[in-house]
């Protein structure tokens, strides 16, 4: 399981074949470990590599993209990045499941590290602020919403990677969300993936739903303890 890190943010649409051009070190470390991978030699095991992008779901890890997400925009205050136009490249959990699971089924043997990766995601891709104004749908409320222009951000996400390789706290900001949020978006194709006869399962606003009111419900137990 890699992740769309080592491709950084592109315009154009992500593709197995794309360029690496990592942007952090979480992305430059999943870069190397597939380049290393390609190099073994797995005789007739066939070799499998997702490149999933962000994640969500319910039971989230505390530290992911999407948690950072729903707690900063419970606050009082949010920054919007490029007024949310940005594409968010994201997959639901159970999206990614039947995925991997689709492959193990259908993918056939790859040749070199590109025949054997393979991009899911949520289909359709959707706005960063269509992504927001969902998980605020489930709040009831909205914070106030200002705009925040990328080079305000990016020295933001530069510092949070700082603090995070140097003492291991998972900033809100890095500057591969910062990346993400900005600009005219990125997304993962998965016109391979589809040719083999996959489609998401879940829908995404569904599965956001159900992630956004398991937060809710764990901050306001959290309060009331």
């Amino acid at each position: 399981m890699s992740a769309h890190g080592p491709h950084g943010s592109q315009h154009d649409p992500l593709r197995e074949d794309s360029r690496f051009a990592p942007v952090s070190a979480y992305g430059e470390s999943k870069a190397r470990a597939e380049e290393d991978l390609a190099a073994l030699d797995f005789g007739a095991t066939r070799l499998l590599v997702l490149r999933p992008p962000v994640i969500y779901g319910t039971g989230a890890n505390p530290v992911s993209s999407t948690v950072r997400l729903l707690r900063l925009l419970g606050g009082r205050v949010f920054l919007r990045s490029g007024g949310g136009r940005a594409l968010f490249n994201v997959i639901a959990v159970e999206n990614l499941v039947h995925g991997l699971f689709h492959l193990l089924e259908h993918a056939p043997r790859g040749a070199g590290l590109a025949g054997c990766a393979w991009m899911l995601r949520d289909d359709p891709c959707p706005s960063m602020a269509a992504f927001q104004d969902r998980i605020l749908q489930v709040y009831g409320r909205r914070p106030l919403l200002l705009p925040a222009p990328r080079w305000l951000l990016e020295p933001l996400g530069s510092l949070g990677d700082l603090l995070r390789a140097r003492t291991g706290w998972h900033a809100p900001l890095s500057r591969e969300i910062v990346a993400g949020f900005s600009g005219d978006g990125y997304w993962s194709s998965i016109d391979r993936i589809s040719a083999l006869g996959w489609r998401p399962p879940v829908n995404w606003q569904d599965a956001l739903g159900r992630t956004a009111q398991e937060y809710r419900a764990t901050m306001a137990g959290a309060r009331n303890n």
